[in-house]
């Protein structure tokens, strides 16, 4: 039975399920992609576990750290209790449906999960004071539907359906990532090197997210266009020149920031490759696991770690456990993203290797954190 604490803020169940349940979608879709399924899907485990990544882990991970987040910053007491176990029990039923041939049940619970995501995340932004938060909101509207959008294409068989969406939702998050970031990192940086000589350029910060919404809209066009190709190198530029200025050598003696900036530099080289890709002949899978394996999952494990010391009263600190999970996260998109450019013969053999290391990290998160987030906050600074 979980604690009354375990339900007092979002960040505890949904870290700690989200992570665990990056695993078993790791396991499943590494073991049938070698010819051992050991789960009858009802949908192409390819497709089902790009969506499972993309709206069942990182919709997660974006719950949590959004009401934990928004909590602080309106001052309101966060999401927790009847709410929180509302909103989490939608998710986890989604989740478990995923496993089963009941398409329409399925697609309900998630959207009901997002949709008591978007309604109680407009119950803390609306106010005068959060103007600047509800672009959020937008993306968290657009995510809903283009998560649907994967749904229906599950549910009718249409490729292009299933496609579009996680396409859509993918480059949403690449958003989500460049706005949060784009606050919380020279924030955390100036914490913790106070003589920090980073730059932080506001216009520059809303051109970099302006640029990745660009990107959607040209991508109709195809990946071979001069604009689609035009707009993400320059998008790729914009976000370069940011991280830059952040001053990124800054943090090599902190690797609980370093993990952040290398995790943003992922993001940048999978706009570089996409770009490119076409004129290049890259394999199709590079720019799209630079993104998810790298950034996403560089994301993911920094954030997640950081959050959870931080908000149970810990010191911030990457200890050995935290750094192998960094250290697996990152390999993990070093094989995913250059083994299949090295030799085509390697595309299962990383994706086998790429998928164990995830996994790892995985299952090093849930040791390390489970009694960090099942048990009460101590009473030590962070």
């Amino acid at each position: 039975m979980l604690s009354k604490t375990f339900w007092s803020i979002a960040f505890r169940p949904f870290f700690l399920f989200s992570i665990a349940w990056s695993f078993l979608v790791l396991l499943i879709w590494t073991s049938t992609n070698q010819g051992y399924a050991f789960v009858n899907l009802s949908t192409p485990a390819s497709y089902w576990h790009g969506h499972e990544m993309i709206f069942g882990v990182m919709g997660a991970i974006l719950a949590g750290f959004l009401f934990t987040a928004s909590s602080n910053w309106t001052g309101t007491p966060p999401l927790s209790d009847g709410k929180l176990q509302s909103l989490f029990s939608a998710w986890a039923l989604a989740r478990i449906l995923s496993l089963t041939p009941f398409q329409y049940a399925y697609l309900f619970f998630d959207l009901i999960f997002f949709s008591l995501f978007l309604y109680y995340l407009s119950k803390i932004l609306f106010i005068k004071s959060q103007k600047r938060n509800h672009l959020f909101l937008i993306v968290t509207l657009l995510f809903l539907l283009t998560n649907v959008s994967s749904h229906l294409g599950f549910i009718f068989d249409k490729t292009f359906l299933i496609m579009m969406g996680l396409h859509v939702g993918l480059n949403l998050i690449l958003i989500y990532i460049s706005i949060i970031t784009g606050r919380v990192l020279p924030f955390f940086t100036k914490n913790v090197i106070h003589n920090s000589t980073l730059v932080k350029i506001p216009k520059l910060d809303a051109a970099c997210t302006a640029s990745l919404f660009l990107i959607l809209i040209v991508s109709a066009k195809g990946p071979a266009s001069n604009y689609f190709v035009g707009v993400t190198l320059l998008s790729a530029a914009l976000h370069f020149t940011r991280w830059l200025l952040w001053k990124p050598h800054e943090t090599i003696k902190k690797p609980i920031l370093l993990t952040l900036y290398i995790s943003y530099l992922w993001l940048i080289l999978g706009l570089v490759f996409m770009a490119l890709r076409t004129w290049l002949e890259l394999p199709v899978g590079v720019a799209l696991h630079a993104q998810t394996v790298g950034a996403l999952g560089g994301f993911i494990f920094s954030m997640v770690t950081r959050v959870s010391l931080g908000h149970t009263g810990r010191v911030i600190h990457a200890s050995p456990m935290i750094i192998m999970i960094i250290l697996f996260i990152n390999l993990g998109a070093i094989t995913r993203v250059f083994a299949p450019i090295i030799s085509v013969d390697f595309y299962n053999s990383s994706i086998l290797i790429s998928g164990g290391l995830w996994m790892a990290a995985a299952l090093l998160f849930v040791i390390k954190f489970y009694k960090i987030l099942t048990q009460p906050r101590i009473n030590q600074l962070a």
